[in-house]
This record gives structure tokens, C-alpha cells and sequence, in this order.
């Protein structure tokens, strides 16, 4: 798989990059909350708070992923020395445990 499916010219200069990976992350999310919401109007259940419960999970889950990945790569990534970097997630990484404990927690 190619790391980036498209850059996006901007009219104010440089380029706007989608990453492979988070577009496949985007379309699973896209997939779930979908289908979650037909499975809940199949069982009488309100899609608004699936929806709701899907975006906390969403939310935590990347949050978790990232806070994992910061966590495990300190030394090696340099957050000590440019905590802004912890935000980079274009710069670093994801870590899947840690969205699937943060998911659990949103």
C-alpha cells in the first residue's frame, strides 16, 4: 500500500497530504457507525445515542492510541526535547492496544 493516497494542492501554498492509513481508519469508523446505527433501528434502540456512543468511543480510542504511542516512544521520538511534537500525529504514530483500551474507556 502507498503511505499517501493524494496531495492537496492549497491556494495558499504547500499541500494538504492524505495518509493511506488514516483514510482507512476514517472509512472503518464510517463502516461501523453505519452499520451500528442499522442494527439499532432493527432493535428498537435509538441511533442517536449509537451515534453518540460511537463518537466517545472514536474520540478515546484515538485518543488512547496516541497517548500510548507518546508513552512508548519517548526517548526514542524526542517529546522530551519538543513536546509539541505529541500532537504531530503525521510525525509519529498510533499504538492499537492503546486505542482499543481508550475506545473501551470512551
Amino acid at each position: 500500500m502507498h503511505p499517501y493516497l493524494y496531495d492537496i494542492p492549497l491556494p495558499w501554498g504547500g499541500s494538504l497530504t492524505i495518509a493511506s492509513y488514516g483514510f482507512m481508519i476514517m472509512c472503518g469508523f464510517l463502516v461501523c457507525i453505519f452499520l451500528a446505527r442499522r442494527r439499532a433501528k432493527k432493535l428498537d434502540l435509538n441511533p442517536e445515542r449509537v451515534f453518540d456512543l460511537a463518537f466517545a468511543m472514536i474520540v478515546g480510542g484515538i485518543l488512547g492510541a496516541r497517548l500510548f504511542y507518546v508513552v512508548q516512544f519517548w526517548n526514542e521520538a524526542g517529546f522530551a526535547q519538543d513536546p509539541l511534537m505529541i500532537l504531530r500525529i503525521d510525525k509519529g504514530g498510533l499504538v492499537f492496544y492503546g486505542g482499543v483500551i481508550g475506545g473501551a474507556i470512551g
